[in-house]
């Protein structure tokens, strides 16, 4: 089973990625992160990736340009793949993206 992290879970993306998840048995949502706070959710959401408990396979990234930092400093150093689908960014923060993925699998687009 992938377990995946949901970054921006409150979004409407994340809300269509947690409906899609829920009907496959192959993929569970660990956990989600938001800056927000929300509705009760089935599964436990911090608001940032400080929190020691964050644990998953996998990151899908619908949250807001000012998480990236912390995004990637978290996935390099647990080592878990990043899609990130956030937009927004600017020229430095693109870069820091592409300097991460020369360490960790990271799928980069924008819409």
């Amino acid at each position: 089973m992938l377990n995946v992290i949901l970054s921006g879970c409150y979004g409407k993306m994340c809300s269509a990625i947690r409906e899609i998840i829920s009907t496959e048995p192959e993929f569970n949502v660990s956990c989600g992160i938001d800056m927000i706070e929300g509705a009760q959710l089935p599964f436990p959401v911090y608001q940032s990736y400080s929190d020691s408990r964050i644990q998953g396979d996998i990151i899908i990234d619908f949250s807001r340009p000012e998480l990236l930092g912390s995004l990637l400093d978290y996935a390099v150093r647990t080592k878990t793949p990043v899609v990130i689908a956030t937009t927004g960014f600017n020229k430095s923060a693109v870069a820091e993206i592409h300097e991460a993925a020369k360490k960790i699998p990271i799928f980069f687009t924008a819409n």
